[in-house]
């Protein structure tokens, strides 16, 4: 369960033209494409879209490999931002859908069903380094406190047992990436509450 408990976690911001979403580490200028990831074998993606100057919407969704015996979990969730025309700090929410299916749990001989919100809050901050006439460096760094409701059936031939809980914490994703025309590539480093830091490849589209 507790591995589980940290994929949903994990799945979870003036020189370029690519302002919007710099500040979360995604810089473009009207719409984004990104395959990512993760040190957990998680493989997800996340599109984003500029609606105007100040504002945009991203939805992703993170598919972890390899789940023992036939388990599956699936994240799922989107974001809204406003952010400064030049991207370099915006304000973000958003809301996170964790769900799993565990088959012989923790090698326990029970079954359980996993669902999981998260609501984020938080913002971001970005800069921009350009480095020749179509590429450029980023940095971004995004804190958030989240806001967590989690509830677990436990499913054993003699017994069913529900558990709900409402975590909250905080956590931070920063990292650095480059652009080359309209190629993206980026790296960063999570920390959701007391978990480890995980980190994230991404490779996409900035259009």
């Amino acid at each position: 369960m507790k591995r589980c408990l940290l994929l949903l976690a994990g799945l979870t911001l003036p020189a370029s033209t690519l302002s919007a979403q710099l500040c979360r580490g995604r810089p473009m200028t009207r719409f984004s494409a990104l395959a990512t990831r993760t040190e957990a074998g998680n493989n997800g993606g996340e599109i984003g879209l500029r609606t105007s100057s100040r504002f945009g919407l991203s939805g992703n969704v993170d598919l972890p490999a390899d789940q023992p015996n036939g388990s599956r979990v699936v994240s799922y969730g989107g974001r809204i931002f406003g952010t400064r025309p030049s991207g370099s700090f915006c304000a973000m929410t958003g809301l996170q859908m964790g769900m799993a299916h565990l088959i012989n749990a923790e090698g326990l001989h029970v079954n359980m069903r996993l669902r999981q919100f998260t609501v984020p809050v938080g913002f971001g901050i970005g800069q921009a380094i350009p480095i020749g006439r179509a590429a450029s460096l980023f940095l971004f760094g995004v804190p958030q406190a989240t806001f967590t409701f989690r509830k677990a059936t436990v499913y054993s031939r003699s017994d069913t047992t529900e558990v709900s809980e409402a975590p909250s914490g905080l956590s931070f994703e920063g990292g650095a990436g480059l652009t080359v025309g309209p190629l993206l590539s980026r790296f960063s480093m999570l920390k959701v509450r007391d978990n480890p830091w995980m980190w994230t490849l991404g490779v996409g589209l900035a259009l």
